[in-house]
């Protein structure tokens, strides 16, 4: 037979003589005794065999093979990959940091210099192993932990965190220094001038040791330069993968008809999807595990779909019919309370024609046109049923809304607000930060259109004001009227001016409006206890004329709001002739021909002017000290 190759280990290897077998014949065997088992024993049963994943064991015999085939496969393999081969066995490590073993590193890395982004020349102070580590490794070259990530490129030296604070390189190692007695050149710090070697002359030795430096922050530079464009391409192949699963799931999403949502979700969010953002290629398998998690994912982004469709078609219908609103509303006086655009998409018929009409029927100007003759029933309908929800709140004493002494208040401002103002006011119609609405017209509230919401939404931002009540009973009082019949406008007719007792005996004596006698009454003395009268009626001519005069005079000092009668705009006092000879070209006017341009807004606060008068005290008369 020919004799086959075989590694020349094994020929040189010393085999031992097998132990000569005796002859059997010459010695009987011996006797098997019959056992009988114990009825009481049992027999032991072994135990399952471990199922181990994978195939362990197979590649066991590499180390047998002949050198030349094992470095001729080991030439062709990744410089990392070898790194991970020397530390595998000890018969690996022995065999690919022997010498022979150089040509193998060598090929390797030729090889990967053909490559995207190579890495840097080998420096010639260092071995192919040695560079591998330095580029690949993971280990630190100090404690030999893992993981070792931090690198040092002049210095040649891989560290981690905890050798980085006393074990690395200062700069002054690092740069090419000349102390006194000593060269702090890469480990000869601290080396003392005589352990150098005589022949070379202590210049030629610095311009060398300058040259090296030089050269180590060079060959440190590409380094750190390629260990970024590493880290650059791993990112974009990994960003390679994730788009690649995205597009994946998205074709068979869309294959089950998800297109619209994906179609919602956009480029950007796609990667929301559950399992969709992971650098891995999509398997059925894959697949089979992430679907439900997508599936209930995509059914939570129909929802929202079908509600954002259903917001968009009912603000479309309602920006048809608004510029129609707007329209009616120039036609009607500015001082009557009439409700908000938001209000009237709440009133029929205008609620079902909006909410309730199927998307399929569209809703054009012309049906807008024929149903602007609803808009004066609308707006009676919501006028009686709020003044009935605000009449549900009068107490006793004050039988009818236009009574002098009613007065409410929101849960927003804390102001005193008399009626019809409450319908107006500011508060009850805009969004507020901290409400939540709830019910039945939720929907209404939250797709208003024009910056308007519905009138007191919800009915609890609305209550009577007992404490403005009470003062104001008292104030109509003292104005000789009676405070359960007489009303706001009666009371403005009599225009009569009262004095603040307790503020006469130590601040003079302040006299105003019954309104401002109320303000004043809840922020000055409202916690205030006084056994007589607080409030005194100003009878006396010169000083009532004293007191008007002094409060028209100090009107024109005051900012005064007042509304557009053209386009119902508010204004101040300093902006109104800007406002009607730039927008309405109305020009060359003068004060008393503006005023039949403006009115006075209906939400105007009872703090406007004129303010309270002091009367001086040189008019004080005998009986008042």
């Amino acid at each position: 037979m020919p004799e086959y190759r075989t590694s020349a280990r094994l020929k040189n290897r010393k085999t031992t003589a097998a132990p000569a077998i005796q002859d059997s014949s010459s010695r009987n065997p011996p006797k098997r005794h019959k056992t009988v088992a114990s009825p009481t024993s049992t027999v032991e049963e072994k135990p399952p065999e471990r199922k181990i994943r994978g195939t362990r064991g197979k590649l066991k015999l590499i180390t047998e093979m002949p050198f030349d085939i094992l470095y001729e496969t080991f030439s062709h393999l990744h410089p990392v990959d070898l790194l991970h081969l020397s530390q595998a066995s000890k018969s690996l490590h022995d065999i690919l940091l022997n010498r022979r073993a150089q040509s193998v590193w060598k090929t390797s890395f030729v090889n990967i210099q053909a490559g995207e982004n190579p890495p840097p020349n080998m420096p010639p102070d260092m071995t192919y192993p040695n560079y591998a580590l330095l580029l690949f490794g993971t280990v630190c070259q100090i404690c030999c932990k893992v993981p070792g990530i931090y690198v040092h490129w002049a210095a040649r030296l891989r560290f981690c965190l905890a050798c980085m604070d006393f074990k690395r390189p200062s700069p002054a190692q690092t740069r090419s220094l000349e102390r006194s007695g000593h060269y702090a050149l890469f480990g000869l710090s601290g080396c003392p001038k005589e352990n150098i070697v005589v022949s070379m002359s202590r210049k030629t030795f610095i311009q060398t040791q300058v040259k090296l430096s030089r050269e180590r922050t060079e060959h440190a530079q590409q380094c750190f330069f390629w260990v970024q464009g590493q880290k650059m391409k791993r990112k974009m192949d990994l960003q390679t993968l994730r788009s690649q699963r995205q597009k994946a799931i998205c074709k068979r999403l869309r294959a089950e008809g998800w297109g619209p949502e994906l179609d919602f979700l956009g480029p950007r969010r796609i990667p929301n999807l559950p399992g969709a953002n992971k650098p891995q290629a999509l398997t059925d398998r894959i697949w089979s595990h992430i679907r439900p998690e997508v599936i209930d994912f995509l059914q939570e982004i129909r929802v929202i779909c079908s509600q954002k469709e259903r917001k968009e078609l009912i603000q479309s219908r309602m920006i048809i019919l608004y510029p129609k609103y707007d329209d009616y509303l120039n036609t009607q006086p500015r001082r009557f309370p009439l409700p908000g655009f938001a209000d009237i998409c709440g009133e029929a018929p205008f609620r079902s024609l909006i909410f309730s009409t199927p998307a399929d029927n569209d809703f054009t100007l012309s049906d807008s046109d024929r149903l602007k003759d609803y808009f004066a029933e609308a707006c009676k309908t919501w006028f009686e049923s709020r003044s009935h929800a605000l009449e549900a709140l009068l107490p006793s004493e004050c039988p009818r809304l236009d009574t002098a002494a009613a007065f409410f208040r929101c849960q927003w401002c804390k102001e005193p607000i008399s009626y019809p103002r409450i319908l107006k006011h500011k508060c009850l119609i805009i969004s507020q930060a901290n409400f939540k609405p709830s019910g039945d017209n939720v929907e209404l509230y939250d797709l208003a259109v024009a910056s308007e919401r519905p009138w007191n939404f919800g009915g609890d931002q609305v209550e009577f004001d007992e404490e403005a009540a009470e003062c104001a009973r008292d104030i109509i009082a003292v104005c000789g009227a009676d405070p359960r019949e007489v009303s706001a406008e009666v009371m403005n007719e009599l225009d009569r001016r009262v004095e603040c007792l307790r503020c006469s005996q130590a601040k003079g004596r302040p006299a105003m409006r019954w309104t401002t006698a109320i303000i004043h009454e809840l922020e000055k003395h409202y916690e205030e206890e006084c056994q007589g009268p607080r409030w005194k009626l100003l009878e006396d001519p010169s000083e009532i004329d004293f007191v008007k005069n002094k409060e028209q005079a100090t009107m024109n000092s005051w900012c005064k709001w007042v509304g557009c009668n053209h386009c119902g705009r508010t204004l101040n006092s300093g902006t109104m002739f800007w406002h009607l000879r730039t927008l309405h070209n109305i020009k060359n006017i003068t004060k008393a021909e503006a005023q039949h341009h403006t009115f006075v807004p209906l939400d105007l606060s009872m703090k406007h002017p004129p303010y309270a008068v002091k009367l001086p005290r040189r008019q004080l008369g005998v009986n008042q000290r």
